[in-house]
């Protein structure tokens, strides 16, 4: 499991209940996880141990997780 470094990233508040992921206390909101095939899909999850609401995205690459997770409809 590949645990994220938080540092340079731009990352909005959990877009159902607005915790904040980088103040969070689990750095591994953002993993990866080894797929059925043998591959590698990242994860980003609000941390119900942190109390955030649970919801989970994932994706193939980080970019792809953190866009989905960034993404919000403007109307």
């Amino acid at each position: 499991m590949d645990i994220f470094d938080w540092t340079n990233t731009s990352i909005k508040p959990c877009p159902f209940c607005g915790r904040d992921l980088k103040d969070s206390d689990r750095p591994e909101a953002i993993h990866t996880e080894r797929t059925l095939s043998g591959g590698r899909s990242w994860i980003i999850h609000c941390p119900e141990c942190d109390f955030g609401c649970g919801v989970e995205m994932r994706g193939e690459t980080e970019a792809e997780v953190i866009a989905k997770w960034n993404r919000r409809d403007d109307g």
